[in-house]
Formats: structure tokens, C-alpha cells, sequence
């Protein structure tokens, strides 16, 4: 049985075997960046998450500085300190 793929963008005929050898590398790939993408959003959530308890641990000092806030854009400024900046 001959098959037609694409391997490497290049149209190829192959056997059965060599289809499926390559049919389960590219499920791998798949499935490893999948993980890896998964793992990624985990550990950003994390991230987040550590932030929300250490402002719990220390509540009162973050009231009080929120309190003491005049402007929208200094309030602004204290927040993207609570969120890891993205470059």
C-alpha cells in the first residue's frame, strides 16, 4: 500500500510503516507542546496566586496604602506591581 504525505512540507509516498512512524512523531510533537503549553499557563497562574497570598498575609498594609491613594494613576502603578509584567 503506497501513501501520500506531507513530510517536512514536501509531498512523499511511503509504506504503511513509515506513515505511521511518522504519523506517532507528530502526535508527540502534539502532545509535548501541548504540555508544555498546559505547564506553562500552570506556573503563570501560580504566579498569580503567590501574589494574592502574600497581599493576604500583609491585608492591613495593602488597605492602608490603597487607602492613602489620591490619583487613579498612582493606584494604577501600585497594581502592576501585583501582576508579573509581561515584556
Amino acid at each position: 500500500m503506497i501513501l501520500l504525505a506531507v513530510v517536512n512540507a514536501q509531498p512523499k509516498e511511503m509504506g504503511l510503516i513509515q506513515a505511521l512512524k511518522h504519523f506517532i512523531d507528530h502526535r508527540v510533537d502534539v502532545v509535548r507542546r501541548r504540555t508544555l503549553y498546559l505547564l506553562n499557563k500552570a506556573r503563570d497562574r501560580e504566579h498569580i496566586l503567590e501574589g494574592y497570598l502574600t497581599a493576604l498575609d500583609h491585608i492591613d498594609n495593602v488597605i492602608v496604602i490603597i487607602r492613602g491613594v489620591r490619583t487613579a494613576p498612582t493606584l494604577e502603578r501600585i497594581g502592576c506591581l501585583l501582576w508579573r509584567q509581561e515584556d
